[in-house]
């Protein structure tokens, strides 16, 4: 049943591709205009995502040239992009000064009117058991991995179908080959034991990315398909399931946002596909929402979890609009708690992981950014005799783009 679910949702992607190929080279002439504007917010887009002109449609990725995590160290290298109407590309190579080790890869997307197909292939390294599904936008995950300093070397290829079919209707499939060398043991693990090697062949699919959205809603769904085999020759077969809700309400006090994601494993997997609990405590560190700040990078894992992450953001000026308002400072609330087991040998908060804080933001009103400073405390079972270890501050820095 699973292989046959898995079957019939690439007959109906492939479908809809086929279909739309045939209207695509009749609509051509007729879409020139519109698909000269959708290139200008490209290329708009293209400077917002770090990517910096060269010649004509060629941009050089500074997230790819320059960049920092706790893995690899400092990563110098090149990335260079070009976008055109009908297709894109990126050729990225870098240098890990710490891990002492180059990554390489790149893509081919051919454009379509509402569907995407790109190629790919990687040579790099990769979080272990990152939990953003495919093609959900995460940032908290991508700003957390500065942190992170256990990941896998992933050596990986595959290809994508993406489609948009309206402004919630969006599917995807991903299928992929990959074969993953963890690098050094997992702080999750019960045992001090290497883990093996092991090739993977997944499918991941989201029929709906966007299941609801409004300004003041936004539900993401996705799924993935992986059964490979270790070096050791057992074998494994999983299925992966996530659903994400983002609600934002606002009372006379401020604005009130909640973020509830739920997420579990059907199967057996390698531990560094497990879902890696959402840790990133640094002595200080940015604040981070949606993740649990006194909670060191992948203390625990989970085969199914349920995480709740609530802010209330006390502003005066949503009640009066005197001008002294614009002097003062905001107060954020913040509390987290989040549920979740694993497999025997993995390390899990099934009890229950809790944490209250807040942030204080000096002249919200006045520059065009959010600064302050933020406080989390650490509260039930999972405080820890160490002190230390149940504080954590950070630096809040949120730049509108």
């Amino acid at each position: 049943m699973r292989r046959l679910a898995i079957l019939i949702i690439i007959f109906i992607n492939v479908t809809l591709l086929h279909a739309q190929l045939q209207s695509d080279s009749a609509a051509m002439q007729a879409q020139a205009t519109a698909v000269d504007s959708i290139m200008a917010a490209d290329a708009e887009m293209s400077m917002r995502k770090g990517h910096f002109r060269l010649v004509k449609d060629f941009y050089i990725s500074l997230p790819k040239t320059i960049g920092y995590n706790a893995y690899e160290g400092f990563v110098l290298g090149i990335g260079i992009t070009r976008n055109t109407k009908k297709d894109r590309w990126l050729a990225f190579a870098g240098y890990g000064f710490h891990n002492e080790a180059w990554k390489y890869g790149g893509y081919y997307t051919r454009k379509f009117s509402r569907v995407d197909v790109s190629i790919w292939g990687h040579h790099t390294v990769a979080e272990v058991g990152r939990r953003t599904p495919y093609n959900i936008a995460d940032e908290s995950s991508l700003l957390r991995s500065v942190s992170v300093s256990t990941m896998d070397k992933v050596e990986s290829a595959g290809v994508d179908i993406d489609g948009s079919w309206s402004r919630v209707l969006k599917t995807g499939v991903q299928m992929r080959v990959s074969y993953v060398s963890p690098t050094m043991d997992y702080r999750f693990t019960i045992a001090d034991t290497v883990l093996p090697n092991y090739r993977e062949y997944a499918v991941r699919f989201n029929v709906c990315r966007n299941l609801f959205r409004t300004p003041h809603c936004n539900v993401k769904a996705a799924a993935e398909y992986a059964s490979g085999e270790y070096c050791r020759g057992s074998s494994f077969d999983y299925f992966k399931y996530m659903i994400s809700t983002d609600l934002r309400t606002y009372v006379i006090t401020g604005a009130v946002d909640l973020h509830i994601e739920g997420a579990a494993i059907d199967g057996t997997c390698p531990e560094g596909r497990l879902f890696s609990a959402l840790g990133y405590r640094k002595r200080i560190g940015i604040e981070l929402p949606n993740t649990f700040a006194t909670m060191r990078p992948n203390s625990f894992a989970a085969k199914r979890m349920l995480n709740v992450f609530a802010r209330h953001k006390f502003d005066a000026a949503y009640y009066t609009n005197h001008p002294v308002v614009t002097l003062l400072p905001t107060l954020v609330i913040c509390a987290s708690a989040g549920w979740a087991d694993a497999p025997e040998g993995i390390r899990s908060y099934e009890k229950g992981f809790y944490e209250l804080g807040s942030i204080l933001n000096i002249f919200p009103h006045v520059l065009s950014f959010d600064f302050g400073i933020g406080y989390h405390c650490r509260l039930g079972h999972y405080r820890q005799d160490d002190g230390k270890e149940n504080h954590a501050f950070c630096i809040n820095l949120v730049v509108p783009v």
